[in-house]
């Protein structure tokens, strides 16, 4: 590695880099971002509709699990979608639970096209591990692996997210630390107007969502906005898995290297200092 070699001060790792680091003894610099991975549900299809059947898909995941061997612990399991303690929603996701997942999707023997971005964020690895989960509560997961820009293209063009060209597909959300999400989970929200590739609308969100934007006296708002992550973890358009952690390998004669929630990296690079 360059690091080893004095070539390079710091470098972001993924997967087994992380396990080489931590082998050799380097020093690691970590940081839970923004950045929410979730396993996302065309509510279209027929087989996706039912809340019942995503609950059950979320309880056939071991999420901590996932976190730990594929990502190698550069995944923070997450109940929600967005980033402010003050807003998040009451409720949790269902445990993990595989028995009491296949007592509902056993008898469905659902089949579904579970597509992913090529090797983005290992997805290769992770929809291997989800799919062998989701194959012992009695389901079917055909992985479908696409170029990046295909996946996350516009509709127009073969998107698959906007074109709704799958069941279920594993993607990522960046929200901002405000509060809002009706861009992604509204019922207007459709693409290419918005980020509801998953053909989902509940009334009751919107009104929520409304609320709290309307809203200006905190507690107001953040209740307004409680109630409406509430809807989206019992709904479950999408199964969040986890906050993405930015791991680094830095140099032991680099100092003052901080990274942010944001991935801003380089926010105080005024404030590094490279020892001799």
């Amino acid at each position: 590695m360059e690091l080893l070699a004095g070539e390079l001060d710091a470098a972001v790792l993924t997967g087994p880099q992380i396990d080489v680091a931590r082998s050799r003894a380097l020093r690691l610099v970590a940081t839970t971002t923004n950045v929410v991975d979730y396993l996302q549900c065309n509510v279209r299809r027929a087989a996706l509709r039912d809340a019942r059947v995503r609950r059950a898909l979320a309880q056939a995941i071991d999420r901590a699990r996932l976190a730990r061997t594929i990502y190698r612990d550069a995944l923070v399991p997450t109940d929600g979608v967005g980033l402010e303690p003050a807003f998040a929603a009451r409720r949790r996701l269902p445990a993990y639970d595989p028995a009491a997942a296949a007592r509902v999707l056993a008898p469905l023997r659902l089949q579904l096209d579970f597509a992913i971005a090529g090797d983005w964020r290992r997805s290769a690895d992770a929809a291997v591990e989800i799919a062998d989960e989701l194959r012992r509560v009695g389901v079917t997961a055909t992985i479908r692996s696409y170029a990046e820009d295909t996946f996350w293209g516009a509709r127009e063009s073969g998107g698959i997210l906007e074109g709704g060209r799958y069941d279920l597909a594993l993607t990522s959300w960046s929200p901002t630390l405000d509060p809002d999400r009706s861009y992604l989970f509204g019922c207007t929200a459709t693409p290419p107007g918005g980020g509801n590739s998953m053909g989902w609308c509940d009334p009751a969100f919107d009104r929520d969502e409304a609320a709290g934007a309307a809203a200006y006296e905190p507690v107001a708002r953040a209740r307004a906005y409680r109630a409406a992550g509430d809807i989206l973890a019992e709904q479950l358009p999408v199964i969040p898995l986890g906050l993405e952690r930015s791991v680094y390998a830095v140099a032991p004669r680099l100092r003052g290297f901080r990274p942010n929630p944001l991935a801003r990296d380089f926010w105080n690079a005024w404030e590094w200092k490279v020892a001799p």
